[in-house]
């Protein structure tokens, strides 16, 4: 399996993921980001330069955060993310699907599991025991 099916931009849909409001209660983000983020609405933008895998994540509705993300698969890198948050991340291809994990931002490891199916990708986050699903279409 390559990066191919992930490649280029993509949109969270409008609906709310399910259980949002417990996942990002588990994350131990701060009340008060909690509820700016339930307003917006993610972009993933994914491309490829050889070795190195560069994705831009923001959003819609606030085009000045965003934040552009250089790595290696495979190979784990610390980074801030777009509220100024360090993180540790590790990401990789199994299977079909593009998984991570991110360590030393939250109270617990962050996984995600993004797969895409008939045009839509879907991204399974799980913190703290805590599961929500994201839906992202192509813009």
């Amino acid at each position: 399996m390559s990066i191919g099916p992930f490649l280029g931009k993509w949109l969270q849909e409008e609906q709310q993921p399910d259980n949002i409001d417990d996942y990002l209660k588990a994350t131990g983000i701060p009340p008060e980001l909690q509820e700016s983020i339930r307003t917006l609405r993610g972009t993933f933008d994914c491309r490829q330069e050889g070795d190195q895998w560069i994705i831009e994540a923001g959003f819609e509705n606030k085009p000045e955060l965003k934040k552009v993300y250089k790595f290696k698969p495979g190979v784990p890198f610390e980074d801030i993310d777009i509220f100024g948050r360090k993180f540790k991340m590790e990401a990789y291809l199994e299977g079909e699907k593009l998984r991570d994990q991110i360590t030393d931002w939250a109270n617990s490891v962050v996984e995600n599991i993004r797969e895409v199916k008939d045009g839509v990708m879907l991204c399974t986050s799980t913190c703290n025991g805590v599961t929500t699903h994201f839906r992202f279409h192509r813009p």
